[in-house]
């Protein structure tokens, strides 16, 4: 068999399978962009509950929360006060921000924190909705600790910070420091069944 003739056989088997019926057609209609668009397009759930504090976010980690003393000789770990004051304010924030009554449901959980804080002296954005990406202190993971410690503790004993599967960080700057926590149950979303984006 030629070159050309190898190339007009598998031409026919082509033709063969765009003219063959149903799920046996393997060559289907190129979708358009619009088609495209409208497949991958996900309308977000909205969040089961939301924090929103419109107060800059704080800046203490759990390591700065933490002093060491020595008592008869030997080294001993202690909270710090301003520590225990700024745990007692972030449970309070949370626990005033519940809706009356709410109990959380059980299973697994996912979290996005939000964290914005003031701009730098002299650092200028177009808009209040323009944020900077803030690559500096506090380090992003150990800011979110004593928070995440306050807010297991205002959510109760119905809660542990353990069923968090998902946790999404950011961190910026803006002309309003801000800060929000927002979480998402999986209860009644076919938990167990969850599919990997």
């Amino acid at each position: 068999m030629t070159s050309n003739e190898a190339w007009d056989a598998i031409q026919a088997a082509f033709a063969r399978i765009d003219a063959a019926p149903g799920p046996q057609n393997r060559r289907r209609r190129r979708k358009t962009a619009e088609e495209e668009a409208a497949e991958f397009e996900r309308v977000p759930d909205p969040p089961d509950l939301t924090f929103e504090f419109h107060e800059a976010p704080p800046r203490w980690t759990a390591q700065s929360n933490r002093g060491v003393r020595v008592v008869k000789g030997r080294p001993m770990l202690y909270t710090k006060a301003r520590a225990r004051a700024g745990a007692a304010k972030l449970e309070a924030m949370f626990r005033g921000a519940l809706p009356a009554g709410w109990v959380p449901p059980t299973g697994a959980v996912r979290v996005e924190v939000e964290l914005v804080y003031p701009l730098r002296k002299g650092e200028r954005v177009p808009s209040a909705e323009t944020l900077i990406p803030h690559t500096e202190k506090p380090d992003l993971t150990n800011v979110w600790k004593s928070p995440e410690d306050a807010l297991t503790r205002a959510l109760g004993a119905v809660f542990d910070d353990s069923q968090i599967y998902d946790l999404h960080l950011r961190k910026f700057r803006g002309r309003s420091p801000r800060w929000a926590v927002r979480m998402w149950w999986e209860t009644g979303r076919g938990q167990g069944l969850l599919e990997l984006e």
